[in-house]
Protein backbone atom coordinates (compact mmCIF):
# COMPACT_ATOMS: atom_id res chain seq x y z
CA UNK A 1 0.00 0.00 0.00
CA UNK A 2 1.59 2.92 -0.87
CA UNK A 3 -0.11 4.96 1.73
CA UNK A 4 1.85 2.70 4.21
CA UNK A 5 4.86 2.95 3.00
CA UNK A 6 4.98 6.51 2.77
CA UNK A 7 3.94 6.98 6.28
CA UNK A 8 7.08 4.25 7.41
CA UNK A 9 9.08 6.00 5.36
CA UNK A 10 7.93 9.05 7.11
CA UNK A 11 8.32 7.77 10.20
CA UNK A 12 10.80 4.98 9.91
CA UNK A 13 12.31 2.10 12.77
CA UNK A 14 12.39 5.26 15.12
CA UNK A 15 8.84 5.19 15.62
CA UNK A 16 6.26 8.71 15.42
CA UNK A 17 8.54 11.72 15.93
CA UNK A 18 5.53 13.40 17.80
CA UNK A 19 2.25 13.66 19.12
CA UNK A 20 0.51 14.61 16.17
CA UNK A 21 2.26 12.22 14.28
CA UNK A 22 1.10 9.48 16.42
CA UNK A 23 -2.81 10.73 16.01
CA UNK A 24 -1.92 10.26 11.75
CA UNK A 25 -0.73 6.90 12.44
CA UNK A 26 -4.09 5.76 14.94
CA UNK A 27 -6.08 7.70 12.38
CA UNK A 28 -4.83 5.85 9.23
CA UNK A 29 -4.38 2.12 11.29
CA UNK A 30 -8.18 3.25 12.08
CA UNK A 31 -9.11 3.72 8.56
CA UNK A 32 -7.17 0.43 7.11
CA UNK A 33 -9.36 -1.57 9.27
CA UNK A 34 -12.49 -0.38 8.22
CA UNK A 35 -11.71 -0.27 4.51
CA UNK A 36 -10.02 -3.62 4.38
CA UNK A 37 -8.79 -3.54 0.80
CA UNK A 38 -6.53 -1.52 -1.30
CA UNK A 39 -9.47 -0.05 -3.58
CA UNK A 40 -12.06 0.60 -0.88
CA UNK A 41 -9.59 2.52 1.03
CA UNK A 42 -8.61 4.89 -1.71
CA UNK A 43 -12.53 5.68 -1.83
CA UNK A 44 -12.40 6.45 1.37
CA UNK A 45 -9.09 8.38 1.91
CA UNK A 46 -11.11 10.74 -0.93
CA UNK A 47 -14.41 11.11 0.83
CA UNK A 48 -12.81 11.89 3.76
CA UNK A 49 -10.89 14.61 1.72
CA UNK A 50 -13.82 16.05 0.73
CA UNK A 51 -15.77 16.21 3.51
CA UNK A 52 -13.25 17.88 5.11
CA UNK A 53 -12.85 20.51 2.68
CA UNK A 54 -16.62 20.71 2.61
CA UNK A 55 -16.61 21.27 6.43
CA UNK A 56 -13.77 23.72 5.57
CA UNK A 57 -15.98 26.03 3.65
CA UNK A 58 -18.23 25.84 6.07
CA UNK A 59 -16.70 27.09 8.35
CA UNK A 60 -15.13 29.77 6.46
CA UNK A 61 -18.49 30.70 5.16
CA UNK A 62 -20.05 31.07 8.51
CA UNK A 63 -17.43 32.95 9.98
CA UNK A 64 -17.68 35.46 7.05
CA UNK A 65 -21.20 35.43 8.01
CA UNK A 66 -20.85 36.03 11.64
CA UNK A 67 -17.67 38.56 11.21
CA UNK A 68 -19.81 40.42 8.25
CA UNK A 69 -21.70 44.46 9.17
CA UNK A 70 -24.23 42.88 7.38
CA UNK A 71 -27.49 41.86 8.80
CA UNK A 72 -27.80 38.23 7.33
CA UNK A 73 -30.54 36.35 8.27
CA UNK A 74 -31.46 32.77 7.12
CA UNK A 75 -35.63 32.36 7.35
CA UNK A 76 -38.04 29.21 6.26
CA UNK A 77 -40.59 30.20 3.19
CA UNK A 78 -43.30 30.92 6.13
CA UNK A 79 -41.07 33.90 7.47
CA UNK A 80 -39.64 32.14 10.65
CA UNK A 81 -35.82 33.09 11.63
CA UNK A 82 -33.35 30.33 11.38
CA UNK A 83 -30.53 31.80 11.80
CA UNK A 84 -29.10 35.33 13.26
CA UNK A 85 -25.54 36.88 12.80
CA UNK A 86 -23.43 39.50 14.65
CA UNK A 87 -24.67 42.17 12.40
CA UNK A 88 -28.14 41.92 12.58
CA UNK A 89 -27.80 41.84 16.30
CA UNK A 90 -26.06 45.38 15.86
CA UNK A 91 -28.12 46.86 13.36
CA UNK A 92 -31.34 45.52 14.82
CA UNK A 93 -30.74 45.58 18.66
CA UNK A 94 -31.89 41.83 19.00
CA UNK A 95 -30.04 39.02 19.88
CA UNK A 96 -29.86 35.59 18.54
CA UNK A 97 -31.91 33.97 21.14
CA UNK A 98 -34.57 36.76 21.40
CA UNK A 99 -34.73 36.19 17.32
CA UNK A 100 -34.45 32.45 16.15
CA UNK A 101 -37.76 31.15 16.05
CA UNK A 102 -39.53 34.03 15.90
CA UNK A 103 -41.31 35.84 12.82
CA UNK A 104 -39.26 37.98 10.68
CA UNK A 105 -42.51 40.58 10.36
CA UNK A 106 -41.35 41.61 13.89
CA UNK A 107 -38.76 43.67 12.07
CA UNK A 108 -41.31 45.00 9.65
CA UNK A 109 -43.12 47.82 10.06
CA UNK A 110 -46.95 47.77 9.25
CA UNK A 111 -46.93 49.97 6.15
CA UNK A 112 -44.54 47.46 4.73
CA UNK A 113 -45.63 44.13 5.34
CA UNK A 114 -47.28 44.11 1.64
CA UNK A 115 -43.93 44.11 0.28
CA UNK A 116 -42.54 41.61 2.85
CA UNK A 117 -44.48 38.97 1.68
CA UNK A 118 -44.43 39.63 -1.87
CA UNK A 119 -40.40 39.00 -1.30
CA UNK A 120 -40.85 35.60 0.08
CA UNK A 121 -43.34 35.05 -2.95
CA UNK A 122 -40.90 35.81 -5.63
CA UNK A 123 -38.23 33.86 -3.17
CA UNK A 124 -40.76 30.65 -3.70
CA UNK A 125 -40.43 30.43 -7.37
CA UNK A 126 -36.62 30.87 -7.18
CA UNK A 127 -35.86 34.54 -8.33
CA UNK A 128 -33.52 36.77 -6.57
CA UNK A 129 -35.00 39.99 -5.24
CA UNK A 130 -32.29 42.32 -6.08
CA UNK A 131 -30.56 45.32 -3.72
CA UNK A 132 -33.82 47.54 -3.03
CA UNK A 133 -33.78 50.57 -0.31
CA UNK A 134 -36.48 49.87 2.55
CA UNK A 135 -37.49 50.23 6.14
CA UNK A 136 -36.82 48.19 8.85
CA UNK A 137 -37.64 48.53 12.83
CA UNK A 138 -35.04 48.07 15.57
CA UNK A 139 -36.02 46.55 18.91
CA UNK A 140 -36.31 50.18 20.51
CA UNK A 141 -39.31 50.89 17.70
CA UNK A 142 -36.88 53.25 16.13
CA UNK A 143 -37.37 52.90 11.89
CA UNK A 144 -34.01 52.52 10.12
CA UNK A 145 -33.11 52.35 6.75
CA UNK A 146 -31.73 49.87 4.55
CA UNK A 147 -30.66 48.44 1.55
CA UNK A 148 -32.07 45.25 1.27
CA UNK A 149 -31.41 41.56 -0.79
CA UNK A 150 -33.83 38.90 -0.42
CA UNK A 151 -31.93 35.17 -2.21
CA UNK A 152 -33.71 31.80 -1.97
CA UNK A 153 -31.79 28.56 -0.32
CA UNK A 154 -31.86 25.58 -1.78
CA UNK A 155 -30.93 22.02 -1.22
CA UNK A 156 -29.23 19.36 -2.55
CA UNK A 157 -31.89 18.74 -5.05
CA UNK A 158 -32.40 22.37 -6.48
CA UNK A 159 -35.13 22.43 -4.49
CA UNK A 160 -36.19 25.98 -2.85
CA UNK A 161 -36.02 25.68 0.68
CA UNK A 162 -35.64 28.72 2.73
CA UNK A 163 -34.53 32.60 2.04
CA UNK A 164 -31.62 34.24 3.02
CA UNK A 165 -31.96 38.39 3.75
CA UNK A 166 -28.76 40.46 3.51
CA UNK A 167 -29.91 43.94 4.97
CA UNK A 168 -26.86 47.53 4.85
CA UNK A 169 -27.88 50.03 7.47
CA UNK A 170 -28.26 52.60 5.21
CA UNK A 171 -29.83 55.53 7.59
CA UNK A 172 -27.36 57.84 7.59
CA UNK A 173 -26.84 57.94 4.25
CA UNK A 174 -30.65 58.51 4.20
CA UNK A 175 -30.09 61.55 6.63
CA UNK A 176 -27.52 62.94 5.18
CA UNK A 177 -28.93 63.04 1.79
CA UNK A 178 -32.50 64.23 3.14
CA UNK A 179 -30.48 66.81 4.79
CA UNK A 180 -28.69 67.81 1.39
CA UNK A 181 -31.71 68.07 -0.16
CA UNK A 182 -33.25 70.54 2.82
CA UNK A 183 -30.29 72.91 2.47
CA UNK A 184 -31.02 72.60 -1.66
CA UNK A 185 -34.43 73.96 -0.88
CA UNK A 186 -33.41 76.23 1.37
CA UNK A 187 -31.11 77.51 -0.76
CA UNK A 188 -33.71 77.75 -3.74
CA UNK A 189 -36.12 79.34 -1.66
CA UNK A 190 -33.44 81.75 -0.31
CA UNK A 191 -32.63 82.59 -4.77
CA UNK A 192 -36.13 82.79 -5.14
CA UNK A 193 -37.13 85.34 -2.32
CA UNK A 194 -33.92 87.00 -3.50
CA UNK A 195 -34.87 87.24 -7.00
CA UNK A 196 -38.28 88.38 -6.02
CA UNK A 197 -37.05 90.85 -3.30
CA UNK A 198 -34.69 92.35 -6.50
CA UNK A 199 -37.90 92.29 -9.14
CA UNK A 200 -40.06 94.23 -6.38
CA UNK A 201 -36.93 96.49 -5.71
CA UNK A 202 -36.25 97.52 -9.30
CA UNK A 203 -40.58 97.94 -9.82
CA UNK A 204 -40.21 99.93 -6.83
CA UNK A 205 -37.41 101.83 -8.26
CA UNK A 206 -39.49 102.60 -11.48
CA UNK A 207 -42.62 103.15 -9.58
CA UNK A 208 -40.42 106.35 -7.89
CA UNK A 209 -39.23 107.24 -10.64
CA UNK A 210 -42.73 107.81 -12.23
CA UNK A 211 -44.46 108.95 -9.30
CA UNK A 212 -41.25 112.19 -8.74
CA UNK A 213 -41.16 113.19 -12.13
CA UNK A 214 -45.24 113.19 -12.90
CA UNK A 215 -45.90 116.30 -10.44
CA UNK A 216 -41.91 117.81 -10.92
CA UNK A 217 -43.18 117.74 -15.28
CA UNK A 218 -46.18 119.35 -14.29
CA UNK A 219 -44.55 121.65 -11.91
CA UNK A 220 -41.99 122.67 -14.70
CA UNK A 221 -44.65 122.94 -17.41
CA UNK A 222 -46.63 125.36 -14.77
CA UNK A 223 -43.75 127.52 -14.08
CA UNK A 224 -42.22 128.25 -17.63
CA UNK A 225 -45.95 128.57 -18.61
CA UNK A 226 -45.77 131.74 -16.03
CA UNK A 227 -42.28 132.52 -16.73
CA UNK A 228 -43.38 133.23 -20.37
CA UNK A 229 -46.26 135.20 -19.25
CA UNK A 230 -48.46 132.44 -21.17
CA UNK A 231 -51.24 132.59 -18.70
CA UNK A 232 -53.25 135.55 -18.82
CA UNK A 233 -56.29 134.32 -17.08
CA UNK A 234 -57.17 134.80 -13.61
CA UNK A 235 -58.31 131.47 -13.54
CA UNK A 236 -55.71 129.84 -15.50
CA UNK A 237 -53.18 131.53 -12.63
CA UNK A 238 -55.12 129.72 -9.79
CA UNK A 239 -55.13 126.70 -11.61
CA UNK A 240 -51.35 126.75 -11.84
CA UNK A 241 -50.85 127.91 -8.68
CA UNK A 242 -53.32 125.27 -7.25
CA UNK A 243 -51.03 122.63 -9.02
CA UNK A 244 -47.84 123.83 -8.11
CA UNK A 245 -48.78 123.46 -4.90
CA UNK A 246 -50.62 120.46 -4.99
CA UNK A 247 -47.22 118.94 -6.56
CA UNK A 248 -45.00 119.88 -3.90
CA UNK A 249 -46.95 119.02 -1.07
CA UNK A 250 -47.27 115.34 -2.99
CA UNK A 251 -43.61 115.34 -3.33
CA UNK A 252 -43.41 116.21 0.55
CA UNK A 253 -45.16 113.50 1.22
CA UNK A 254 -42.93 110.88 -0.78
CA UNK A 255 -40.23 112.15 0.53
CA UNK A 256 -41.22 111.75 4.34
CA UNK A 257 -42.44 108.04 3.17
CA UNK A 258 -39.36 107.00 1.83
CA UNK A 259 -37.50 108.85 5.00
CA UNK A 260 -39.55 106.88 7.38
CA UNK A 261 -38.56 103.62 5.17
CA UNK A 262 -35.22 104.44 5.92
CA UNK A 263 -35.52 105.31 9.43
CA UNK A 264 -37.30 102.19 10.06
CA UNK A 265 -34.78 100.02 7.86
CA UNK A 266 -32.37 101.41 10.36
CA UNK A 267 -34.39 100.86 13.42
CA UNK A 268 -33.74 104.54 14.40
CA UNK A 269 -37.51 105.54 13.69
CA UNK A 270 -38.86 106.94 17.74
CA UNK A 271 -41.48 107.86 19.23
CA UNK A 272 -42.70 110.67 21.60
CA UNK A 273 -45.43 109.12 23.45
CA UNK A 274 -47.94 110.78 25.18
CA UNK A 275 -51.72 109.94 26.71
CA UNK A 276 -53.70 110.44 23.22
CA UNK A 277 -57.66 110.41 22.33
CA UNK A 278 -57.70 108.45 19.59
CA UNK A 279 -61.24 108.61 18.80
CA UNK A 280 -60.49 112.56 18.60
CA UNK A 281 -57.32 112.10 16.18
CA UNK A 282 -59.03 109.32 14.34
CA UNK A 283 -62.13 112.28 13.54
CA UNK A 284 -59.92 114.72 11.94
CA UNK A 285 -57.62 112.41 10.62
CA UNK A 286 -60.95 110.73 8.90
CA UNK A 287 -62.58 114.52 7.78
CA UNK A 288 -59.10 115.69 5.92
CA UNK A 289 -60.09 112.62 3.57
CA UNK A 290 -63.95 114.17 3.28
CA UNK A 291 -63.34 116.07 0.15
CA UNK A 292 -61.53 113.28 -1.85
CA UNK A 293 -64.26 110.90 -1.53
CA UNK A 294 -66.83 113.42 -2.39
CA UNK A 295 -64.85 113.92 -5.12
CA UNK A 296 -65.77 110.34 -6.33
CA UNK A 297 -69.34 110.07 -4.60
CA UNK A 298 -67.73 107.42 -1.74
CA UNK A 299 -69.67 107.75 1.09
CA UNK A 300 -67.42 107.65 3.83
CA UNK A 301 -69.15 106.86 7.47
CA UNK A 302 -67.38 106.89 10.74
CA UNK A 303 -68.69 105.05 13.90
CA UNK A 304 -66.68 106.30 16.53
CA UNK A 305 -66.97 105.32 19.97
CA UNK A 306 -65.09 108.78 22.05
CA UNK A 307 -65.49 106.32 25.05
CA UNK A 308 -62.89 104.21 24.06
CA UNK A 309 -60.44 105.40 26.41
CA UNK A 310 -56.93 106.80 25.85
CA UNK A 311 -54.05 105.36 24.06
CA UNK A 312 -50.54 105.86 25.10
CA UNK A 313 -49.02 106.77 22.12
CA UNK A 314 -47.24 109.58 19.31
CA UNK A 315 -50.11 111.60 18.35
CA UNK A 316 -48.07 112.52 15.15
CA UNK A 317 -47.69 108.80 14.24
CA UNK A 318 -51.21 107.66 15.23
CA UNK A 319 -52.30 110.34 12.76
CA UNK A 320 -50.19 109.20 10.14
CA UNK A 321 -51.60 105.27 11.19
CA UNK A 322 -55.17 106.58 10.28
CA UNK A 323 -54.40 108.31 7.30
CA UNK A 324 -52.42 105.81 5.52
CA UNK A 325 -55.36 103.35 5.93
CA UNK A 326 -58.41 105.63 5.14
CA UNK A 327 -55.60 107.30 2.12
CA UNK A 328 -55.22 103.77 0.86
CA UNK A 329 -59.11 102.52 1.05
CA UNK A 330 -60.39 106.09 -0.40
CA UNK A 331 -57.93 105.19 -3.31
CA UNK A 332 -58.65 102.19 -4.41
CA UNK A 333 -62.69 102.61 -3.80
CA UNK A 334 -64.14 102.75 -6.90
CA UNK A 335 -66.26 106.05 -8.06
CA UNK A 336 -70.02 105.28 -6.06
CA UNK A 337 -68.42 103.13 -3.29
CA UNK A 338 -68.31 102.96 0.73
CA UNK A 339 -65.73 103.07 3.25
CA UNK A 340 -66.31 102.69 6.64
CA UNK A 341 -64.32 103.78 10.01
CA UNK A 342 -64.96 102.84 13.08
CA UNK A 343 -63.12 102.63 16.63
CA UNK A 344 -64.47 100.48 19.66
CA UNK A 345 -62.97 99.10 22.87
CA UNK A 346 -61.70 95.42 21.87
CA UNK A 347 -61.32 93.84 25.59
CA UNK A 348 -58.46 96.19 26.70
CA UNK A 349 -57.46 97.72 23.29
CA UNK A 350 -58.66 100.33 21.34
CA UNK A 351 -59.67 98.44 17.94
CA UNK A 352 -59.52 100.66 14.69
CA UNK A 353 -61.35 99.28 11.65
CA UNK A 354 -60.94 100.72 8.27
CA UNK A 355 -62.85 98.62 5.66
CA UNK A 356 -63.93 99.79 1.73
CA UNK A 357 -66.16 97.81 -1.20
CA UNK A 358 -62.93 98.58 -3.47
CA UNK A 359 -60.99 96.39 -5.65
CA UNK A 360 -59.89 93.77 -2.72
CA UNK A 361 -56.91 92.00 -2.55
CA UNK A 362 -55.61 89.03 -4.54
CA UNK A 363 -54.88 85.88 -2.00
CA UNK A 364 -51.77 85.46 -3.16
CA UNK A 365 -50.65 88.78 -2.26
CA UNK A 366 -52.21 88.94 1.17
CA UNK A 367 -49.68 87.77 3.04
CA UNK A 368 -47.29 90.30 1.80
CA UNK A 369 -49.73 93.16 1.80
CA UNK A 370 -47.36 94.86 4.77
CA UNK A 371 -44.09 94.07 2.93
CA UNK A 372 -42.00 96.92 1.55
CA UNK A 373 -41.51 97.25 -2.14
CA UNK A 374 -44.39 95.37 -2.77
CA UNK A 375 -47.44 96.37 -5.32
CA UNK A 376 -50.46 94.89 -5.92
CA UNK A 377 -50.19 95.71 -10.05
CA UNK A 378 -48.03 95.79 -12.49
CA UNK A 379 -45.70 98.68 -12.74
CA UNK A 380 -46.45 99.06 -16.58
CA UNK A 381 -50.10 99.78 -16.22
CA UNK A 382 -50.77 100.86 -12.47
CA UNK A 383 -54.22 102.98 -11.96
CA UNK A 384 -53.18 104.66 -8.74
CA UNK A 385 -50.47 106.83 -7.50
CA UNK A 386 -48.28 106.45 -4.45
CA UNK A 387 -45.27 104.67 -3.73
CA UNK A 388 -47.04 101.20 -1.89
CA UNK A 389 -45.22 102.49 1.11
CA UNK A 390 -47.88 103.55 3.60
CA UNK A 391 -48.96 99.55 4.76
CA UNK A 392 -45.67 98.55 5.62
CA UNK A 393 -45.26 101.95 7.44
CA UNK A 394 -48.43 101.35 9.37
CA UNK A 395 -47.01 98.05 10.27
CA UNK A 396 -43.88 98.79 11.84
CA UNK A 397 -45.63 102.02 13.44
CA UNK A 398 -48.52 99.71 14.91
CA UNK A 399 -45.55 97.49 16.66
CA UNK A 400 -43.83 100.06 18.05
CA UNK A 401 -47.05 100.93 19.95
CA UNK A 402 -47.23 97.55 21.06
CA UNK A 403 -50.42 96.84 18.76
CA UNK A 404 -50.65 94.72 15.86
CA UNK A 405 -52.67 94.69 12.01
CA UNK A 406 -54.19 92.44 9.98
CA UNK A 407 -55.82 92.74 6.48
CA UNK A 408 -58.89 90.99 5.53
CA UNK A 409 -60.59 90.42 1.33
CA UNK A 410 -62.69 88.03 0.36
CA UNK A 411 -60.86 88.73 -3.06
CA UNK A 412 -60.61 90.77 -6.29
CA UNK A 413 -63.87 92.79 -6.67
CA UNK A 414 -64.68 92.20 -2.90
CA UNK A 415 -63.31 94.91 -0.82
CA UNK A 416 -60.77 94.72 2.17
CA UNK A 417 -60.44 95.72 5.40
CA UNK A 418 -57.95 96.43 7.68
CA UNK A 419 -58.12 96.01 11.84
CA UNK A 420 -55.40 97.37 14.27
CA UNK A 421 -55.49 96.80 17.46
CA UNK A 422 -53.59 99.28 19.94
CA UNK A 423 -53.23 98.25 23.78
CA UNK A 424 -55.20 101.01 26.36
CA UNK A 425 -53.77 103.29 28.78
CA UNK A 426 -54.56 101.33 32.44
CA UNK A 427 -56.29 103.88 34.70
CA UNK A 428 -57.02 107.33 34.50
CA UNK A 429 -53.66 108.31 33.07
CA UNK A 430 -52.56 111.88 32.54
CA UNK A 431 -54.27 114.88 31.05
CA UNK A 432 -55.13 114.79 27.04
CA UNK A 433 -52.44 116.74 25.22
CA UNK A 434 -53.82 119.00 22.49
CA UNK A 435 -54.97 117.34 19.65
CA UNK A 436 -51.83 116.57 16.88
CA UNK A 437 -52.74 119.52 14.12
CA UNK A 438 -53.47 117.88 10.45
CA UNK A 439 -52.22 120.76 8.80
CA UNK A 440 -48.52 122.84 9.30
CA UNK A 441 -50.29 126.42 8.56
CA UNK A 442 -51.47 127.77 11.55
CA UNK A 443 -54.31 130.42 12.00
CA UNK A 444 -52.30 133.36 11.77
CA UNK A 445 -48.58 134.13 10.32
CA UNK A 446 -46.58 135.52 12.98
CA UNK A 447 -45.17 139.44 12.40
CA UNK A 448 -41.09 139.56 12.33
CA UNK A 449 -40.91 143.32 12.31
CA UNK A 450 -37.58 144.76 12.47
CA UNK A 451 -36.01 141.18 13.18
CA UNK A 452 -32.32 141.03 11.81
CA UNK A 453 -32.00 137.46 10.10
CA UNK A 454 -29.19 135.49 9.36
CA UNK A 455 -29.47 133.03 6.38
CA UNK A 456 -26.51 130.54 5.58
CA UNK A 457 -27.52 127.88 2.92
CA UNK A 458 -25.07 126.75 0.65
CA UNK A 459 -27.97 126.24 -2.13
CA UNK A 460 -29.02 129.83 -3.84
CA UNK A 461 -32.82 129.20 -4.56
CA UNK A 462 -33.02 127.93 -0.84
CA UNK A 463 -31.60 131.27 0.10
CA UNK A 464 -33.89 133.85 -2.24
CA UNK A 465 -37.06 131.78 -1.40
CA UNK A 466 -36.23 132.36 2.77
CA UNK A 467 -35.27 135.59 1.98
CA UNK A 468 -38.50 136.41 0.23
CA UNK A 469 -40.70 134.77 2.80
CA UNK A 470 -39.48 136.94 6.20
CA UNK A 471 -39.15 139.65 4.31
CA UNK A 472 -42.74 139.83 3.74
CA UNK A 473 -43.25 139.55 7.48
CA UNK A 474 -41.04 142.28 8.42
CA UNK A 475 -37.96 141.01 8.72
CA UNK A 476 -34.62 142.75 7.88
CA UNK A 477 -33.19 139.42 6.32
CA UNK A 478 -29.09 138.92 5.24
CA UNK A 479 -28.24 135.66 3.78
CA UNK A 480 -24.22 134.05 3.15
CA UNK A 481 -23.51 130.62 1.54
CA UNK A 482 -21.08 129.37 3.97
CA UNK A 483 -20.23 129.05 7.89
CA UNK A 484 -16.92 130.67 7.57
CA UNK A 485 -19.11 133.82 5.97
CA UNK A 486 -22.12 133.81 8.80
CA UNK A 487 -19.12 134.05 11.03
CA UNK A 488 -17.61 137.07 9.62
CA UNK A 489 -21.33 138.75 9.32
CA UNK A 490 -21.78 137.67 13.01
CA UNK A 491 -18.62 139.31 14.18
CA UNK A 492 -19.25 142.88 12.48
CA UNK A 493 -23.40 143.09 12.82
CA UNK A 494 -26.09 142.26 15.42
CA UNK A 495 -28.08 139.40 14.56
CA UNK A 496 -31.24 138.77 16.32
CA UNK A 497 -31.84 135.23 14.60
CA UNK A 498 -29.64 132.70 12.89
CA UNK A 499 -31.49 130.11 10.03
CA UNK A 500 -28.93 127.93 8.94
CA UNK A 501 -28.74 124.54 6.99
CA UNK A 502 -27.08 121.65 8.70
CA UNK A 503 -25.85 120.04 5.54
CA UNK A 504 -23.13 122.10 4.08
CA UNK A 505 -19.51 121.40 2.65
CA UNK A 506 -16.87 123.19 4.21
CA UNK A 507 -17.67 123.93 7.91
CA UNK A 508 -21.49 122.52 8.32
CA UNK A 509 -24.35 123.99 10.34
CA UNK A 510 -23.00 122.11 13.37
CA UNK A 511 -19.92 123.23 13.22
CA UNK A 512 -21.15 126.94 12.57
CA UNK A 513 -23.18 126.93 15.83
CA UNK A 514 -20.78 125.29 17.84
CA UNK A 515 -18.31 128.11 17.28
CA UNK A 516 -21.04 130.57 17.48
CA UNK A 517 -21.83 129.17 21.13
CA UNK A 518 -18.22 129.53 21.48
CA UNK A 519 -17.57 133.38 20.63
CA UNK A 520 -20.47 133.98 22.42
CA UNK A 521 -18.80 132.16 25.51
CA UNK A 522 -15.77 133.79 25.30
CA UNK A 523 -17.07 137.65 24.91
CA UNK A 524 -20.05 137.03 27.67
CA UNK A 525 -22.73 138.34 25.38
CA UNK A 526 -26.11 136.75 24.71
CA UNK A 527 -27.15 133.40 23.24
CA UNK A 528 -28.48 133.88 19.56
CA UNK A 529 -31.47 132.29 18.80
CA UNK A 530 -30.48 129.53 16.18
CA UNK A 531 -32.94 127.48 13.80
CA UNK A 532 -31.31 124.36 12.16
CA UNK A 533 -32.89 123.39 8.72
CA UNK A 534 -32.03 120.38 6.48
CA UNK A 535 -32.82 118.45 3.61
CA UNK A 536 -31.40 115.57 4.94
CA UNK A 537 -33.81 115.27 7.78
CA UNK A 538 -32.45 111.98 9.21
CA UNK A 539 -33.12 110.49 12.23
CA UNK A 540 -30.45 111.68 13.98
CA UNK A 541 -29.93 115.19 12.68
CA UNK A 542 -32.93 116.87 15.42
CA UNK A 543 -30.99 115.63 18.16
CA UNK A 544 -27.34 116.53 16.92
CA UNK A 545 -28.74 120.09 16.23
CA UNK A 546 -29.86 120.86 19.73
CA UNK A 547 -26.93 119.14 21.79
CA UNK A 548 -24.79 121.19 19.00
CA UNK A 549 -27.07 124.67 20.19
CA UNK A 550 -29.60 125.30 17.85
CA UNK A 551 -33.14 125.96 19.63
CA UNK A 552 -35.15 124.51 16.77
CA UNK A 553 -34.63 121.79 13.78
CA UNK A 554 -36.69 121.83 11.17
CA UNK A 555 -36.38 119.62 7.73
CA UNK A 556 -36.78 120.23 4.14
CA UNK A 557 -39.29 121.46 2.62
CA UNK A 558 -41.39 123.70 5.11
CA UNK A 559 -43.61 125.63 3.98
CA UNK A 560 -42.87 129.03 4.18
CA UNK A 561 -45.41 130.03 7.33
CA UNK A 562 -44.39 127.02 8.94
CA UNK A 563 -41.02 128.60 8.55
CA UNK A 564 -42.31 131.60 10.01
CA UNK A 565 -43.85 130.16 12.96
CA UNK A 566 -40.83 127.67 13.74
CA UNK A 567 -38.70 131.24 14.02
CA UNK A 568 -41.05 133.11 16.43
CA UNK A 569 -40.46 130.37 18.49
CA UNK A 570 -36.92 129.98 18.59
CA UNK A 571 -36.97 133.86 19.87
CA UNK A 572 -39.48 132.76 22.37
CA UNK A 573 -37.57 130.17 23.13
CA UNK A 574 -34.66 132.39 23.66
CA UNK A 575 -36.69 134.93 25.74
CA UNK A 576 -36.04 137.93 23.70
CA UNK A 577 -39.25 138.35 22.12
Amino acid sequence: MPGLASLFSRFGRRGPRSSSDREAIDATSALLSSVGSAPRYRFAIKAHAERKRAEAVRAMLASIVESSEDAIIGQTLDGTMLSWNRGAEQIYGYTAAESIGRSTLMLVPPDREAEFWENLERVKRGERVEPYETVRVRKDTARIHLSLTVSPILDAEGRVIGASGIGRDITERKRAEEERRELLAREQATRAEAEAATRAKDDFLAVLSHELRTPLTSMLGWVRMLRAGQLLRVDEVVDALDSLERNTRLLGRLINDLLDVSRIVAGKLQLEPGPVDFAGITTDAVESFRRDAEAKAIRLNTTLDHATGLVWGDPLRLVQIVMNLVSNAVKFTLTGGRVDVGLARHEDQARLTVSDSGQGIDPALLPHIFDRFRQGEDTSSRQHRGLGLGLAIVSHLVALHGGSVRAESAGKGRGAKFIVDLPLMAGPGRSVPRRARLESLPDAVPRLDHLHVLVVDDDADSRALVRTVLEHTGADVRTVRSGQEALDVLMESKIDVLVSDVRMPGMNGFDLIRRVREMERASGEGRVPAVALTAYASGGDGERALAAGFQVHAAKPIDPAKLVEVIADAVWRSGDA
